[in-house]
């Protein structure tokens, strides 16, 4: 009871009723396992029936004194009780308890009530990647961002491997170009604390009237090489990539690569960051909606998506939807939404 993963496990299998047997020798701990007993009927719109014990037995020391009350509870919506109980019982004294069950209400609300805790919970590990989680220590005091140096090389490339499985990593000898033509674009973030290399970011500037929407990312980049780079005539910052190892999203290591990047185009007096947010979670949607449908969603906040709606969240505004925009990435089927970031500081 007092773990909420097992009764959450069980309503998703559909269970709709839990009992509760405890044993407990003072209110205190009484109290303990009432108040997890009716969290799990209200979180997982379930009845919860609480059975304690009562009175003493002294004959017996390891329960010679209870305390307890029987109680039916129900989840927290206007179908049921307005304090969530059914029927309960004296305290610490041996009552019977009866109440009607309808498990037929149980399921109409899990459908349809007035909150969905139940069906809400699936997105949770999805809410907390798009998230930065609260911390003692800043995230510019966890996080050191700086220039990409040689020796990161053997890391970045250990580092897409455990982001993007299913993808080919960036070579040495794409990394070794990109310092060559822009070292100021090409950033890592680690940890201060241990020196690891927990994500990084690389980028060139272009200009934007030299390719169309529809580029694809190997056009935008030049194979990943980046000497298409043009600082004389371009005023448009392309993030080529960006990411984070998974053990370490949510916590503001991300963060703090958009802020440097943005840093580095206010610095430089460019325009925008223009960038292509793979579409990671349409391989889950495709069959029911097209590309662009999902992210008209996405924007909506109707449906999350590991990349964009972070990206959204930092400033971002979608300008279009291309297909075919990255090979070999099964999660976004090679799609992509085209983003732009225009710099505050331009429009003055």
């Amino acid at each position: 009871m007092e773990f909420p993963e097992i009764a959450r496990t069980a309503a998703r299998a559909g269970a709709t009723v839990l009992i509760v047997p405890s044993c407990t020798d003072d209110r205190q701990g009484f109290l303990r396992v009432r108040y997890c007993a009716h969290a799990r009927a209200i979180e997982n719109q379930m009845f919860v029936i609480q059975s304690s014990t009562v009175g003493s037995l002294p004959m017996v020391p390891a329960v010679s004194l209870n305390y307890g009350q029987a109680s039916i509870l129900t989840p927290s919506d206007f179908a049921f009780s307005r304090d969530g109980i059914l029927a309960e019982g004296i305290p610490n004294q041996e009552t019977m308890v009866i109440g009607e069950l309808n498990l037929k209400l149980i399921a109409e609300q899990r459908a349809s009530g007035t909150v969905l805790p139940l069906l809400d919970s699936q997105k949770t590990s999805q809410l907390l990647a798009d998230v930065d989680l609260v911390s003692v220590t800043p995230s510019e005091e966890r996080y050191l961002v700086r220039k990409t140096e040689t020796k990161d090389f053997e890391a970045i490339v250990a580092l897409c491997r455990d982001v993007y499985p299913d993808s080919p990593s960036w070579s040495p000898v794409q990394l070794k170009s990109h310092q060559e033509v822009f070292p100021e674009g090409q950033m890592v973030v680690e940890e201060r604390e241990t020196g690891r290399v927990v994500g990084f970011a690389a980028s060139l500037i272009i200009d934007r009237d030299d390719y169309d929407w529809a580029t694809p990312w190997r056009i935008f980049t030049d194979n990943g090489m980046f000497t298409n780079h043009d600082p004389e005539k371009g005023k448009t910052l392309y993030g080529a990539e960006i990411m984070v190892h998974p053990d370490s999203q949510g916590t503001g290591a991300g963060t703090e690569l958009y802020r440097a990047r943005e840093n580095l185009a206010k610095r430089l007096g460019l325009k925008r960051i223009r960038a292509g947010a793979r579409l990671r979670g349409y391989h889950q949607h495709h069959a029911t909606m097209s590309a662009d449908d999902y992210v008209r969603a996405v924007e909506r906040k109707k449906i999350w998506d590991p990349t964009l709606s972070f990206q959204l969240n930092r400033g971002f505004s979608v300008v279009r939807v291309v297909s075919g925009y990255l090979n070999h990435d099964p999660e976004s089927m090679g799609y992509a939404a085209v983003i732009e970031w225009k710099n505050p500081e331009m429009k003055k």
